[in-house]
């Protein structure tokens, strides 16, 4: 008899947890728990990315090889898959200046990382040594981190660029990462698959991060924004 109650209870359960949900999605109510998004990359593959690129970033202004030697081990750490979404690039009405510009140092492999710090090395042997040597033992010792889906791409000068249908999981931390080339501004908004905006990271950098929990197992969309005259080579990174 017990047993029969208890297995009703959770029927019941279940049956209001799948009811508050079709009520959720019915009213087009924003697919997003109560809380405010930290700043901070919470999930330890993108935070890796982070840390990298800002890194790089210095390592390259300055031509430091050992600094470049770390960001490429914190790089070589993180093990990507492809993020799968479908993107749609924005018109814009004014014209940018189109232009060439090599390749930024965000986007760089650990390898090519480590290649361009063996060129500011020059004939150093301690730090040759520190580049050749200390990376493979990094990641020995620590091993890879995964869970970061990543995708590279541009957006022309005022200009924005949609990813749609990306998948998160309900009741579970989702996080996005934009980290651009340095050159223009660029902004990261999130939409639900009703329109409702989620979350905007919108500082006057190319480097954005939106934090949110969803209520449900939904389809959002991701935005990123070039406010610049020239177009913003990008990595895009999720949880």
């Amino acid at each position: 008899m017990h047993a029969l109650l208890r297995i009703i209870v959770l029927s019941l359960g279940v049956s209001l947890l799948w009811a508050c949900t079709d009520e959720a999605q019915e009213s087009k109510e924003a697919n997003v728990a109560p809380g405010k998004s930290e700043q901070t990359a919470a999930n330890e593959a993108l935070s890796l990315l982070q840390m990298s690129a800002q890194l790089a970033q210095l390592a390259v202004a300055d031509e430091d090889a050992a600094m470049l030697a770390q960001a490429a081990k914190l790089r070589a750490r993180v093990a990507t898959e492809a993020l799968e979404a479908e993107a749609t690039q924005g018109e814009s009405e004014q014209t940018g200046t189109e232009s060439e510009k090599e390749t930024s140092f965000e986007h760089m492999s650990a390898a090519d990382m480590l290649e361009l710090a063996r060129e500011f090395a020059g004939d150093d042997e301690t730090l040759l040594a520190l580049i050749d040597g200390t990376l493979v033992a990094e990641v020995r010792s620590r091993g890879m981190v995964g869970g970061a889906r990543t995708i590279q791409d541009v957006v022309g000068a005022y200009s924005e660029v949609f990813y749609r249908n990306v998948y998160f999981e309900g009741g579970a931390p989702a996080e996005v990462l934009l980290i651009g080339d340095g050159d223009t501004d660029l902004d990261l908004i999130i939409y639900d698959e009703f329109g409702n905006v989620i979350c905007a990271s919108e500082s006057m950098s190319d480097r954005e991060y939106c934090a949110w929990q969803p209520r449900w197992t939904g389809a959002f969309t991701i935005e990123v924004s070039n406010f610049g005259s020239v177009w913003n080579a990008y990595i895009l990174a999720t949880n």
